[in-house]
């Protein structure tokens, strides 16, 4: 289960700063929302798409987690 946990995790940590770019970009254009709108709706499908591999990386994340923190306990 190790492996794959070393193998989802940097990828997991690719994709935090990315949503939180989009997520800070999201809250600063909400006092602008109304002359922003266009370009939020471009960058809500992008954001979207991100998202199934996102939670295909998160279960997998902590399940790893999990059972690596069982192995670490057990010993």
């Amino acid at each position: 289960m190790l492996p794959l946990f070393n193998k989802v995790l940097p990828l997991l940590i690719k994709m935090l700063p990315l949503f939180n770019k989009v997520i800070s970009l999201l809250i600063k254009m909400l006092p602008h929302s109304i002359m922003q709108l266009p370009l939020l709706i471009k960058m809500l499908p992008l954001l979207i798409m991100q998202l199934p591999l996102f939670n295909k990386v998160l279960p997998l994340f902590i399940k790893c987690f999990l059972s690596s923190s069982r192995c670490f306990l057990s010993k």
